[in-house]
């Protein structure tokens, strides 16, 4: 990718945001030889996170299913998320009771 001078008319992408007074650097034009993924391509750990709870005193617990495995987050907050919470939520109130 050559880098273009300053006062370019080419019509290209990045000269257009320069001429605007938009300041983008060169290595951050897509191009054919600079193809660099997206933060979500390169660190796209939330599918590998275990559903946690907050407890009192800062202890952070994993939510467990009825055979007592660990939920993966991307289960718990596409499908189930309403039926955990709701047995949480019938748990703690029989605890007040």
């Amino acid at each position: 990718m050559s880098v273009h001078p300053a006062g370019c008319d080419c019509g290209s992408y990045a000269c257009e945001l320069r001429n605007k007074g938009v300041q983008i650097s060169p290595a951050a034009t897509p191009s054919s030889r600079n193809n660099v993924p997206g933060d979500n391509a390169r660190y796209n750990s939330y599918e590998k996170g275990v559903a946690t709870e907050k407890r009192p005193g800062g202890a952070e617990m994993p939510i467990l299913n009825s055979d007592g495995q660990t939920i993966p987050i991307k289960t718990f907050n596409e499908k189930h998320r309403h039926k955990y919470q709701q047995t949480r939520r019938k748990r703690e109130a029989s605890k007040n009771t």
